[in-house]
């Protein structure tokens, strides 16, 4: 899990996802299913909020590792 502690934290991760021209598919409020178009893998994306701090959780190589 990472924790998006700052604006420019957030923003380096959006930039490293759009990179590779992700397909999006959103299944409910914070819960996202990813796929990378190059490769085909697919990603369970999960984004939360717990005691005023946010969360987002990848089951990608980089968010296993809390690599934002």
């Amino acid at each position: 899990m990472i924790q998006l502690t700052t604006a420019a934290k957030l923003q380096k991760a959006i930039t490293k996802a759009r990179a590779v021209k992700p397909f999006v598919r959103i299944n409910c409020f914070g819960s996202n299913t990813v796929t990378n178009k190059e490769t085909g893998a697919t990603y369970s994306v999960e984004c939360l909020k717990q005691g005023g701090r946010r969360f987002a959780y990848c089951s990608c190589k980089a968010g296993m590792r809390a690599i934002p």
